[in-house]
Order: C-alpha cells, then sequence, then structure tokens
C-alpha cells in the first residue's frame, strides 16, 4: 500500500492536466473536476474505514532515504484532514458555475485542482522544506486566482495578501535554513531527536528557531496580530473560491504549526504561552472585528480569525507536561477544525447564493429572504447554527470539547475567553439572520437566478454537518483514536 502515498497529490494532478486539455468546454471541465474530487473524497474514506490496518503508510519518493530522499506519510492525522478535505473539494467542484459563483476564467478548475494537490503534500510531507515547498504551491495558485479579475479593491486586497504571505514564505526559509545548519536534516523523525539533543547543550537557539517558524505558520493560519490579509481579500474573490479558501487555507498553517512547532520540537513553556495568548487575542479580536462589519462575507471573515483562535488555543494543549491535557486538547483541536473546515466553506458558499438571488451581500440591501427562499435560509441556518455553537450542531460539541480541555486543565481565564468570543458570535450570527432572513425585502423585489448545482453543493456540506452534530461520536472516535496513534508513538520513542 505504500505507493498509494502519492494518490492524493497524483489524483489532483491529472484533474489538473485534464481540466487544461478541455478550456474551451467548461462543462466537461467542471464534470471532469467532479470525477477527479469523487476519487479523492473515495480514497479519504477508505483510509479511515481501514484504520489501523493500513495506517501509517510511508514512501521514499524514487526510493531515496532519508535525510537525503523525500518521505511522504499519511498517517491518521493525515488521513482525517485529507477526508475533509476531499468533502469540501467536492462541494466547491459541485458548487462552481464559471462566471456566476466561481471565476470566469477557464483556469479556474485547473487552479482549483492544483490548490488541492499543495493542501494534499503538506499534509502528507514528512520534511520540512517539503513543506515549504507544497505552501509555496497553494499560494502561487491563490495568487494567480486573487488576480483574475482586475478591479481597485479586489487587487488591493490581493496585495496584502501576497505580500504578508511571501513575507511568511521567506521567514519559513530562513528558519529551515538554519535548522538544517545545526541538525543536517529536515525530515521530521530525525529532526525530533537531532533538536532535543540540541536543547540540551544550546536551549535558547532552540527556542530562536522555535518562535522564527511558529511566526511563519501564525501569518499563514491567520493569527493575531498577523491576520491582516484575511479580511481584506477573501470577500472580494468569487464565493466559491473564498469557500474553498475560507474553510481549508488557513487549517493548512494550524497544521504545520501543530506538526512541526508542537510535535517535532521540544515542549517549551514559552511557546506554549505565546501560542494561549495570540489564540485567546484572535478569538476576541476576530469577534470584535465581525460585530461592526455589514457585508455578510466580510462578517465571516474576521469570524475565521476567531475560530483559527480556538483551534489555536486547544492545540497548545500539545505542549503541556499533563499527559491527559495533551490528549483532550489536541481531540478537541483536530475535532474543532474538521467541523470548521466544513461549515465555514459552507457558510461561503451560502452567501454566494444570497448574492446569486438578491444581488447583494450587504446586510441593508437584504431582508426576508426566509418566507419567498426558505431553502436559502435553511442551507444558511445549519452552518450558522453550527459556528455559533448552539446544541446539538457540530459547533457545540467542538466547543464543548475545548471547554472541557480549559476546565479540565484549571485554565479558568481561557474559559472566560471563549465565553465571551461565543456570546458574540452567536450576535453577529444573529445579526446576518435577522438582516437577511427576517424583516421587509428590499424594493425592487430581487429576481436572481440560484442554480441548482450551487444547491447541491450547499445541501453537501450541510448534511456533512448534520451527520457530525447527530453522531459527533462517529467523528470523535476517529479523532481520538489519531491522538492515541500520536501518543504511542511519542512513547515508544518513534516521535510524531
Amino acid at each position: 500500500m505504500s505507493n498509494w502515498t502519492f494518490f492524493p497529490i497524483a489524483i489532483t494532478f491529472l484533474g489538473f492536466a485534464l481540466t487544461l486539455l478541455v478550456t474551451s468546454k467548461p462543462k466537461l471541465q467542471k464534470l471532469v473536476s467532479i470525477g477527479i474530487a469523487s476519487c479523492y473524497l473515495s480514497f479519504g474514506l477508505y483510509l479511515l474505514s481501514q484504520g489501523s490496518n493500513i495506517l501509517p503508510m510511508s514512501l521514499q519518493v524514487a526510493d531515496w532515504r532519508a535525510p537525503f530522499g523525500i518521505t511522504l506519510r499519511i498517517d491518521y492525522l493525515s488521513a482525517i484532514l485529507l477526508t475533509v478535505t476531499g468533502i469540501v473539494y467536492l462541494c466547491v467542484t459541485v458548487y462552481s458555475n464559471l462566471g456566476d459563483n466561481a471565476e470566469s476564467s477557464a483556469l479556474y478548475f485547473p487552479l482549483i485542482h492544483i490548490i488541492i494537490a499543495g493542501i494534499s503534500g503538506a499534509f502528507s510531507t514528512q520534511d520540512l522544506f517539503n513543506l515549504y515547498v507544497w505552501f509555496e504551491v497553494i499560494l502561487l495558485s491563490s495568487f494567480v486566482a486573487l488576480g483574475m479579475v482586475q478591479n481597485k479593491s479586489r487587487l488591493s486586497g490581493a496585495f496584502k495578501y501576497i505580500v504578508l504571505n511571501i513575507l511568511s514564505s521567506m521567514i519559513f526559509l530562513l528558519a529551515a535554513g538554519l535548522i538544517y545548519n545545526v541538525t543536517h536534516t529536515l525530515n521530521f523523525e530525525l529532526l525530533s531527536s537531532h533538536l532535543e539533543q540540541l536543547q540540551a547543550s544550546h536551549p535558547s537557539y532552540v527556542l530562536a528557531l522555535n518562535i522564527t517558524i511558529f511566526i511563519a505558520f501564525a501569518i499563514k493560519a491567520g493569527l493575531f496580530p498577523f491576520f491582516f490579509w484575511l479580511p481584506a481579500s477573501y470577500h472580494h474573490i468569487s464565493p466559491a473560491i473564498s469557500g474553498l479558501f475560507a474553510g481549508l487555507l488557513t487549517k493548512v498553517g494550524l497544521y504545520a504549526m501543530f506538526r512541526v512547532n508542537f510535535m517535532v520540537f521540544p515542549a517549551d513553556t514559552y511557546i506554549e504561552t505565546i501560542a494561549m495568548a495570540l489564540s485567546s487575542l484572535s478569538i476576541l479580536i476576530g469577534v470584535a472585528g465581525a460585530i461592526v462589519q455589514t457585508n455578510i462575507r466580510r462578517i465571516l471573515s474576521f469570524h475565521i480569525i476567531s475560530q483559527v483562535g480556538y483551534i489555536g488555543l486547544a492545540g497548545s494543549f500539545l505542549l503541556s507536561e499533563n499527559p491527559v491535557i495533551r490528549s483532550l486538547g489536541f481531540s478537541a483541536a483536530l475535532f474543532y477544525m474538521v467541523h470548521h473546515i466544513i461549515v465555514k466553506a459552507n457558510l461561503f458558499l451560502v452567501s454566494g447564493l444570497l448574492a446569486s438571488y438578491a444581488g447583494s451581500e450587504r446586510l441593508a440591501k437584504l431582508g426576508g429572504i426566509m418566507p419567498v427562499k426558505p431553502l436559502l435560509a435553511f442551507l444558511f441556518a445549519v452552518p450558522a447554527l453550527s459556528l455559533a455553537g448552539i446544541p446539538p450542531m457540530s459547533g457545540f460539541w467542538a466547543k464543548f470539547t475545548v471547554f472541557k480541555t480549559t476546565l479540565t486543565g484549571d485554565y479558568f481565564l481561557l474559559t472566560f475567553v471563549m465565553v465571551v468570543g461565543g456570546f458574540f458570535t452567536v450576535y453577529s450570527m444573529t445579526k446576518i439572520w435577522l438582516a437577511a432572513f427576517w424583516g421587509k425585502p428590499p424594493e425592487p423585489s430581487p429576481q436572481g437566478v440560484v442554480r441548482v448545482s450551487a444547491i447541491v453543493g450547499c445541501s453537501l456540506l450541510s448534511l456533512s454537518t448534520l451527520v457530525i452534530s447527530l453522531h459527533p461520536d462517529l467523528l470523535y472516535g476517529h479523532v481520538q483514536e489519531a491522538v492515541n496513534h500520536l501518543m504511542s508513538g511519542v512513547a515508544n520513542g518513534k516521535g510524531f
């Protein structure tokens, strides 16, 4: 099965090549993309169904051994993230209609496949420099997507996105070079043992390397105070591609932070404190920005910052000295990440449905949608209630797991921060609901057309949310299995 480790990357590159061959036939491009995304998702579901029988799977590319060769590895953690990536991948391709809710360029579908290839590579690699390469694949393709339509506001947002992410890449590359200079390897497993040995003699230098690469990942994840690129850019691009970005891109940054800073580097209380502080500030600043916005996707963009804070906060418990807190915290972070990928992608896609129907995403130009378009109201209500953490939605279970961790570890200040963040999340979601779905419809009455395929894409994401909401044990079982595998690897001296 080791050769199948390359499958998520190979299938997406195949999708890229096939859709490039039929750029003059957008309908065929979409059908090919749906087929490729279906294969990708099926592979992820197969991995989870087999579990420990086939995981982890490793591949030494071209049979070159570490530290010289590239190592690809799909463990339980990677399998979960690849599967949820497949869900969003399929739903976005079903949802997308060129020139309507997606970019009008014939390069749109090829770019989607390349972005997913980069994400798949980042989730599968076991090498720090290779992780940098996959980040660049994601960023270069996203740069092109941002620059497809040239208007002043969009280019302004794209400029901020590009500058901050190039800065992040420079810091990442600098850190990788410095790490290689002292350890002579970038393979995660070898790096973990070498850094542990180096910490015994040069703890300050290891800490400096840790902080440097943490900053690079914090920019990519959108943590405070590095988040300015996110709300400046996401609401200017098409709903389809903003849904893909909102669901997945910041999570790749968080995953890299967990995998490298919290797993490969030796545990450090200073990094734990920084991660907790920045995550807490992200929760508060994110909701503070959301409650003053009047554009739906801009509100949702600020909520990404807040929710990234919840995930980062839970993940920071991986650095705790208490093994119970480590297990609870990372289980909470992974559960929250899966929930948020699906919910946030869906909210951005549904905002596109509202724009297609009403011709605007500004709250002042919306109203009275629920009695006229009850299906749109339902499709918005499912992810909105989940994001707000209303029982029994998936967001409730996600926040419950984080609350359980903070209360078990007596982190009462962090619990209070999450309560405040949760209150204002409910407030901002209620503000959208009252303005867009209740009240008096604007004059003249909207006459926009909402395409069936777009409704199907959102419905599939809503169904995924409802499955997690009504059966959280299904997801939590896989999450706990992933955490147990990681913890047993550490106990056996094999690293993460």
